[in-house]
């Protein structure tokens, strides 16, 4: 939760800052150093924007993967260690970590194969894996080496939705930035309410740039909180094969 609150917390302060007034490229106020113009012209200052904005998407998406990644490292440990629950071992015991590991996918399929947890499909991790990689290694421009498509890039993840539901046909809440209002299909008919999780994808060319809008991000966002709550779902479930119980504290 630490990473997605970090990346919430960046795309939020560097998209609006970004995107709304007159952004500045110098430190007028606090330095005597001048790299630019000031003020700078109006194609310089927009270029510099687009720029900001995908390093910005890039280091967010590498706080999730990289705190996600850590988390994996404890709940393997966690899992060594309930294996040896109830048996003896030497006094300097130290079981071996997967944090030399430096691919998220992997240590969750690892970790999920370890807690007897059925072994979801990796691939949309790894392709934020590779997103992240050609958004902090070739400017979000997507290139051979990070594609895993032939020729593209195709980026999977998961996202809630809500609709407004009439028989088979829907439309979409908030499907639109700002846009909160509840219209049915058929206002002269009664509605109801569903949310349901679904798959997002977005495919990107070699050599064109990778683009993800403000509810993608916080989507990808919910998504590692998804993979989270499964991964604790598995290993309270294998701490409970292995007799390991959760006992409450009474109040004292």
């Amino acid at each position: 939760m630490l990473g997605v609150r970090r990346a919430a917390a960046f795309l939020g302060i560097g998209i609006s800052t970004a995107t709304s007034g007159s952004p500045r490229l110098a430190l007028t106020d606090q330095s005597a150093w001048r790299f630019f113009p000031d003020p700078a012209p109006e194609e310089l200052t927009r270029e510099a924007v687009e720029e900001f904005i995908i390093w910005v998407i890039g280091n967010a998406i590498r706080e999730l993967d990289s705190h996600f990644s850590g988390f994996l490292d404890e709940v393997w440990l966690a899992c060594e260690f309930a294996k040896l629950h109830g048996t003896e071992v030497a006094a300097d015991f130290a079981p071996k970590g997967i944090d030399q590991k430096t691919n998220a996918a992997s240590k969750f399929e690892i970790v999920l194969r370890a807690l007897d947890s059925a072994n979801d499909d990796t691939g949309a991790l790894r392709s934020l894996s590779a997103a992240r990689n050609s958004l902090s290694h070739s400017h979000g421009v997507v290139t051979d080496r990070y594609t895993n498509l032939k020729g593209a890039l195709e980026v999977r993840w998961l996202g809630l939705e809500a609709r407004l539901q009439q028989g088979d046909t829907y439309i979409v809440i908030g499907a639109s930035p700002g846009d909160f209002g509840i219209q049915a299909p058929d206002p002269s008919l009664g509605a109801t309410v569903q949310v349901v999780v679904v798959e997002r994808t977005k495919k990107f060319a070699v050599g064109q740039r990778i683009t993800l809008a403000p509810l993608d991000l916080h989507e990808i966002c919910f998504f590692y909180m998804h993979l989270t709550e499964r991964v604790l779902d598995a290993l309270q479930d294998y701490l409970r094969r292995q007799g390991i119980l959760a006992h409450e504290v009474a109040n004292t």
